[in-house]
């Protein structure tokens, strides 16, 4: 997983840890967010708006979302200083975040887990407390719950516009700020990628 971020390189490695480089890559330094066999970094995300419970020092740090295959982080970045650190941890998965995002003023964690595939869950309290999201406009679809498949693989965002874009085997769902998810269009295949661009216009 590589993303970059205010002039800055961050890299997610096989052993829980996160390497960045405001170096134009040239060198690199580390933070351990799990370690042991297993724990890889899935995904990272950058916020754009502050999240509850997270305090930051204005315009001096950047907020990423980081997923192992284990848990989900709060990670700050310091414009000024450089150095990232680890905040805490604010989810331990019950199955595998494949991806995280922030909406509204909701904190999204797509997981992939046994016979709970293509859970999406969902925090309002930036990350002390969870819950499943399965009644709010999302439907998962039957073969994918009789084969143990991804309903909801993938979740992206436009902060500009404020509104949320999630894959799924039934097609894909839009919700805009804190309102429902609504199916846009049926598409009977798992989509593998999803990617949106600004939407500071509303389109």
């Amino acid at each position: 997983v590589l993303k970059a971020v205010q002039r800055a390189f961050f890299c997610g490695s096989v052993d829980g840890g996160l390497f960045w480089s405001g170096a134009s890559g040239t060198a690199w330094s580390q933070v351990l967010l799990s370690a042991g066999n297993g724990t890889d970094v899935t995904s990272m995300e950058e916020i754009s708006s502050p999240i509850p419970s997270i305090p930051l020092v204005k315009e001096q740090e950047v907020v990423l979302l980081v997923s192992t295959t284990t848990h989900v982080y709060v990670t700050k970045f310091g414009r000024d200083t450089g150095a990232l650190m680890l905040y805490r941890s604010i989810l331990t998965a019950d199955g595998v975040p494949t991806s995280t995002g922030y909406i509204g003023s909701s904190i999204f964690v797509v997981e992939q887990a046994h016979k709970r595939a293509g859970l999406v869950k969902v925090s309002a309290d930036g990350g002390n407390s969870w819950s499943d999201q399965g009644a709010d406009g999302l439907h998962r679809h039957m073969q994918d719950i009789v084969y143990d498949t991804p309903s909801f693989n993938l979740f992206t965002s436009c902060p500009q516009g404020n509104r949320a874009f999630l894959a799924s085997f039934t097609g894909v769902y839009r919700r805009d700020g804190d309102g429902a998810w609504v199916n846009l269009e049926t598409i009977a295949q798992i989509i593998t990628s999803l990617s949106v661009g600004d939407d500071s216009d509303g389109l």
